[in-house]
């Protein structure tokens, strides 16, 4: 024996009269065109050109923040480098060291254990 059926819950964009709500879909094909046309001119995604690397996994915390400084002040203004930080303190104090510093922190990410930064030279 089945069970009876659930009540029915209206959710948006669903009648049981199968009509249709207004707002729901393009009134227009003038309408889609104006859509279609403001994806089509969305700026590409631009890669980021990395000019150093530094892995500091394992390096002990005061270390990891004086190995990006002096890295950095080799660099020119406006050069990317790429940090590997291992989770915890590190990751908490370069950044925002970084930042008082005056750099960018253009990109983070979870590698494995590890964090990667990108940094852009202020």
């Amino acid at each position: 024996m089945r069970p009876p059926p659930l009540p029915y819950r209206r959710q948006r964009g669903n009648d049981p009269s199968g009509a249709r709500q207004a707002g729901t879909g393009y009134s227009s094909l003038r309408k889609k065109k104006e859509y279609i046309n403001s994806i089509s001119e969305r700026k590409p995604v631009t890669k980021i050109v990395v000019d150093e690397r530094l892995d500091l996994r394992g390096e002990i915390c005061p270390y990891n923040f004086v190995r990006t400084k002096l890295k950095l002040e080799e660099m020119a203004s406006g050069q990317v480098l790429e940090v590997i930080l291992d989770k915890g303190r590190p990751m908490k104090d370069v950044p925002r060291s970084l930042k008082e510093e005056g750099h960018h922190i253009l990109k983070v990410r979870k590698v494995g254990k590890a964090f990667k930064l990108i940094i852009k030279k202020g």
